[in-house]
């Protein structure tokens, strides 16, 4: 009788050798810990859009070179029938970088027509309404992009002018036209330290110096956009660095020392070439995994079926 067996895949290890157990205890990343807590959600009893069986044959389905490189829970993403859909950058650069010769060049080009100041306070409406129009026309074509309505608009840029000055949103206008903004947020996290959570009695005013006043060291540009009609122009790159110019300095006066734009997309190699232009390093990777949902067109037949997203950050 042979009794050859056959692998069914590199997780059937049965009978072979495999070395000691690693008892040592680890922690998993926070993502890890969220990536399993999804993967339990989706898969309980009323919403049931995947089952054990398709997660083992996803995990067959693995090559061996595949499934021993990936960590635990990437692994386990993969084996819930997910693929990465699109992955986003985070740079980081200091504010008092070097202007690259070619954009100070396209800048001076367009001293005629451009003009780049801080949101208006006597017609913040007016500015808020512009920056939205540029927010939803620059983006639209983008992966996954939600338009906002003037009305969210409003309201988030309103709470958000509550923490931080006007100064730390720019507008630039070619022709008086509104053509692209940025806006520059303080990390709030280095903000609220200290404050063990509670806003009184003390904590709302030093929360206040530390936003209004003192400022965090480091910050994020949370938002930016460069209308359509300007981004496969001439005008395009210089209207992102006009911006990046303009808020940059008040970075740097506000003792800033370092400025992380993200989320890039990984295909968006103009906004991409600018960050690295300016001295911009790659810190993060966040990967947004999509799937089939159940059903027909789920991971046991993935022809079709609408998406479900899940997200990992990597540093």
């Amino acid at each position: 009788m042979d009794h050859t067996h056959t692998r069914s895949g590199p997780h059937d290890i049965g009978g072979l050798g495999s070395g000691g157990i690693d008892r040592e205890e680890h922690d998993y990343a926070h993502w890890e810990k969220e990536a399993d807590a999804i993967r339990m959600l989706l898969a309980d009893a009323r919403r049931n859009l995947f089952t054990t069986d398709e997660t083992r044959i996803l995990q067959e389905r693995l090559d061996g070179e595949t499934y021993w490189a990936l960590p635990y829970y990437e692994r386990r993403i993969l084996d819930c029938g997910y693929h990465v859909a699109k992955e986003l950058l985070a740079y980081e650069a200091p504010p008092d970088f070097v202007a690259p010769p070619l954009l100070t060049a396209l800048q001076k080009r367009m001293a005629g027509r451009l003009v780049v100041s801080p949101l208006d306070g006597a017609r913040k409406n007016e500015d808020l309404d512009a920056m939205c129009e540029i927010c939803n026309d620059a983006w639209s074509n983008n992966w996954g992009a939600v338009p906002f309505t003037q009305k969210e608009f409003r309201t988030v840029a309103s709470e958000m002018l509550l923490l931080i000055p006007k100064e730390l949103i720019q507008i630039a206008r070619v022709d008086g036209e509104p053509a692209a903004f940025i806006v520059l947020l303080p990390n709030l996290n280095a903000a609220l330290q200290g404050l063990d959570g509670r806003l009184f009695p003390f904590g709302w005013a030093k929360l206040l110096w530390r936003l209004k006043v003192k400022f965090t060291r480091t910050s994020r540009v949370p938002l930016m956009g460069v209308k359509k009609k300007f981004q496969n122009r001439i005008m395009g790159p210089g209207l992102a660095f006009a911006v990046i110019d303009a808020v940059r300095h008040v970075a740097a006066r506000m003792g800033v020392k370092t400025v992380e734009m993200s989320w890039v997309l990984e295909d968006n190699e103009g906004m991409r070439h600018i960050a690295e232009g300016i001295g911009g390093v790659i810190v993060k990777r966040y990967r947004i995994y999509e799937r089939a949902r159940g059903g027909p067109g789920s991971a046991l037949d993935p022809t079709g079926g609408s998406l479900a997203a899940a997200g990992q950050a990597a540093g």
